[in-house]
């Protein structure tokens, strides 16, 4: 709960993290919006110069969850990035998607 309440009487540093996003790499290929929808899209794009980047949404409101990661995963793998489940999840886990946003 505090977190939250931080989170909404507190300011956002979009342009902080975005300035520290560029100094480790001033010309980003991908950049993921981890978020509940895809609200910061175009400012990541002018931040990151989007002539070149392409910026991923994780989730979109009213979208298909589902949907969404796996555009998202595909468009990673597409780019050469793997993505590796077992890491994080034991072999047999199953995954269930319990709605949209």
């Amino acid at each position: 709960p505090q977190y939250w309440a931080n989170h909404v009487r507190q300011p956002v540093w979009f342009q902080k993290a975005m300035e520290t996003v560029l100094a480790m790499d001033p010309a980003p290929e991908l950049v993921l919006e981890i978020g509940p929808h895809s609200s910061l899209v175009g400012p990541t794009l002018q931040g990151v110069g989007g002539e070149t980047a392409k910026v991923l949404p994780v989730l979109i409101r009213k979208g298909s969850m589902a949907l969404t990661l796996l555009q998202t995963l595909g468009t990673l793998f597409e780019a050469g990035y793997g993505v590796d489940f077992g890491v994080h999840f034991d072999d047999d886990v199953q995954f269930k998607v319990e709605g949209d946003l």
